[in-house]
């Protein structure tokens, strides 16, 4: 067979082969801006036994409930991140900060009662984390979403100080 013979077959295939497009996550954490958010939720999506989805359910839940899960999370208000507390998962210094995944702000339909898993971070990355959910949240609600599916992405994953995005051995830290 020809090279020009092998060429136009190939091109004839792709032509009546249906392309398919991946559908784009509608946030994308950039880990390089975020390590320690992005090794949490890395982590639940890797390595928590059972893991969790980067397809989460936003169901624009009211301060209460949403107050609930941060509880079920540890995340709750005097929570194990908060400086001068001590005991399992406090890391001090600049971690003050508890980041749950999945978020307060979704529903699992897995675990409707909880069961997220935590880590204590730098305030700015919860910070960085929060802005780009509500903006994502704003939108939709301007379009008079009760409920809608988030994709999670991340960007960056690679970054220095982020761990279990590439793959890493889950060895709880």
């Amino acid at each position: 067979m020809s090279y020009k013979t092998l060429l136009f077959a190939a091109a004839a295939w792709l032509a009546t082969t249906p392309q398919v497009a991946a559908t784009p996550p509608d946030v994308t954490f950039l880990c390089n801006r975020m390590p320690e958010v992005c090794t949490n939720m890395c982590w639940a999506v890797r390595c928590a036994s059972p893991t969790f989805s980067q397809a989460l359910n936003w169901d624009d839940p009211s301060d209460d409930t949403a107050k609930k899960r941060r509880l079920s999370a540890g995340c709750q208000k005097g929570n194990k991140c908060n400086k001068g507390r001590k005991g399992p998962g406090h890391r001090g210094g600049k971690y003050t900060s508890c980041d749950e995944y999945p978020f307060a702000s979704t529903s699992n339909s897995k675990f409707p009662n909880g069961h997220q898993v935590s880590r204590c971070v730098p305030p700015v990355e919860n910070s960085r984390q929060g802005k780009a959910l509500q903006t994502v949240y704003g939108r939709w609600r301007k379009k008079g979403f009760k409920s809608h599916s988030l994709q999670v992405g991340f960007g960056n994953p690679g970054s220095r100080g982020v761990k279990y995005c590439s793959n890493q051995k889950c060895k709880n830290d």
